[in-house]
């Protein structure tokens, strides 16, 4: 058949760090960021965590629609050349082997 790939453990945190990244390279900038993470550090520390209340609700709304548009374009373009991940109970591996 094809080549075997082995898919690298990963954790739900992967994801977040994916987000972040993605959203800096598509110019959301980094307070959003921050917020849609529910981050309390970063940009809001100390006395700005103090008197800055704003929860930026309508550009956070607008990060993750970019975000998501990305996504869909990003699968829907490379559809064919994305690899299927068998379940749990495909494998009983902690790494899986995919075709």
């Amino acid at each position: 058949m094809g080549t075997h790939r082995v898919i690298q453990p990963w954790r739900l945190h992967d994801l977040r760090r994916t987000f972040a990244t993605g959203c800096a390279r598509l110019g959301v900038p980094l307070h959003v960021v921050e917020k849609c993470l529910n981050h309390t550090s970063g940009t809001f520390h100390g006395v700005v965590a103090v008197y800055q209340r704003h929860e930026f609700m309508t550009e956070r709304r607008s990060a993750v629609e970019v975000w998501g548009a990305f996504v869909s374009e990003l699968v829907s373009s490379q559809a064919q050349s994305l690899v299927p991940i068998p379940t749990a109970i495909e494998t009983t591996s902690t790494s899986v082997e995919v075709l």
